[in-house]
């Protein structure tokens, strides 16, 4: 394992993302994970950090307001929530997020709904992406190994995402891939 570096910044995410208002939001509330190709500047977060904020106070489902999480974390991933113990999120509401986030993915060209990249905390503890058709040759360069930290985007309630959305490679579904 990358020892160190890693370990810092898997700790140092992992806390930042337990204080993230979800922290309040009944566990199996849905979440969304996109993660972006690449880092976003600063000016690129403020606007896509603007547009979320603005989107999630004007997110309904059948007329009612949801309670919503919206935001960008470590200029990599814009994350969804919504929580179910005040309102549930229908399909249309379900679809609107959707939208914006195709509107998003299209403004600022992140390729946020390609499936087949990781994300992964590297050797100096900075999130960097992978395409799963890197990965073997990622493994054998020693750019990443089993337990190596990735942030994994299948999660998709908020307790899990609290908790375990970063993992080691070897404890996740992209293990299948080695």
């Amino acid at each position: 394992m990358f020892k160190d570096n890693t370990a810092i910044g898997t700790e140092n995410y992992s806390s930042q993302i337990r204080k993230l208002p979800l922290a309040n939001f009944h566990p199996e509330s849905p979440v969304w994970i996109y993660l972006a190709s690449r880092p976003l500047s600063e000016m690129e977060a403020n606007d896509i950090n603007r547009a979320t904020s603005q989107f999630i106070r004007q997110w309904v489902s059948h007329g009612d307001t949801v309670s919503g999480y919206g935001g960008l974390l470590f200029n990599r991933f814009l994350v969804l929530s919504a929580n179910v113990a005040i309102v549930s999120p229908s399909g249309c509401s379900m679809d609107s997020s959707v939208k914006f986030v195709q509107e998003v993915d299209n403004r600022y060209s992140l390729d946020l709904f390609d499936r087949l990249k990781i994300g992964f905390i590297d050797r100096e503890g900075e999130i960097d992406t992978l395409q799963l058709s890197a990965l073997k040759s990622a493994m054998e360069e020693d750019t990443i190994d089993a337990d190596s930290p990735i942030f994994d985007n299948t999660v998709n309630k908020v307790g899990p995402f609290l908790e375990q959305w970063i993992k080691p490679l070897g404890e996740s579904w992209v293990k299948n891939f080695i």
